[in-house]
């Protein structure tokens, strides 16, 4: 039987990584702070960060320098070894993610995922064949924000009005059937049809008439967007994957957005 693979994957590498950047940041912070307790204690953090960095580098003999809060341990080397350490690990998150962006995402939800779709700098580097899609994917968003504002009441009253209107649609084609099906002319048909609609509008029945109105509108996006992926052959996960591949293949800056939007979507804090 074979050995379980125990080795970190690269999304767990790339998390490790940053993790450490990011609690490196706040144990500065902490330092940095004016109140004498946490200044305290953030400065001794960061001697132990930097004594382990000298430690491992062999810089220094733990045998002889036994703890970070040995005075021969200088003070003005702290500052260099913490420094180092964050680019180390900024180093490694880069390689991290250059060498396995595919990986790491493939292993991020669809949710977090999505949050990355609304993201300005993402739009702004995604290539064009990317434009039609993503505007469709904005309008189907937009659609789903706005029936979950519907569910919990988050609407003002021209809003709700509004969304009654594909609902009152709706009720109407059923009222026209249903009269069709009995064998009534055209005329009842209408005047059946606009009745059921009106009822609805003025709400006079079906009172969460805008909740179902924002469903109907948001379904209607929805296989629209749908079936263009469908047709081309594209959807989320490819424009993401895409767009970051060519951000993080890019400039200083770009790798930099793209590292701290998958960290960020990984954690779930977009």
């Amino acid at each position: 039987m074979a050995e379980k693979d125990n080795s970190p994957t690269r999304l767990e590498q790339f998390t490790s990584y940053m993790n450490t950047i990011e609690d490196v940041a706040q144990v500065e912070e902490r330092a940095a702070d004016d109140r004498t307790d946490v200044h305290d204690k953030g400065k001794n953090d960061l001697r132990k960060i930097a004594y382990n960095v000298a430690v491992e580098r062999g810089d220094v003999d733990p045998e002889i320098i036994r703890s970070p809060e040995d005075p021969r341990f200088a003070d003005d080397s702290v500052k260099d070894y913490v420094k180092s350490y964050k680019a180390n690990a900024l180093q490694n998150a880069s390689n991290s993610l250059i060498g396995g962006l595919e990986s790491i995402l493939g292993n991020i939800n669809n949710e977090n995922l999505e949050k990355l779709v609304g993201v300005k700098e993402v739009a702004q580097a995604a290539d064009n064949q990317y434009a039609e899609w993503l505007g469709l994917y904005q309008k189907y968003l937009g659609a789903k924000k706005l029936k979950d504002k519907a569910e919990s009441g988050e609407i003002d009253e021209k809003t709700r009005q509004s969304l009654r209107t594909p609902a009152a649609k709706k009720r109407a084609e059923e009222m026209r059937r249903t009269f069709a099906e009995k064998g009534n002319d055209s005329d009842r048909q209408e005047i059946a049809a606009a009745l059921a609609f009106d009822a609805v509008m003025r709400g006079y029945c079906n009172p969460e008439a805008h909740i179902e109105g924002a469903q109907i509108q948001m379904d209607e996006f929805e296989g629209e967007l749908r079936q263009y992926e469908e047709d081309k052959r594209i959807n989320m996960r490819s424009y993401i994957t895409d767009t970051l591949g060519k951000m993080v293949r890019g400039n200083k800056k770009e790798h930099e957005t793209a590292r701290a939007l998958v960290y960020a979507s990984v954690t779930g804090k977009l």
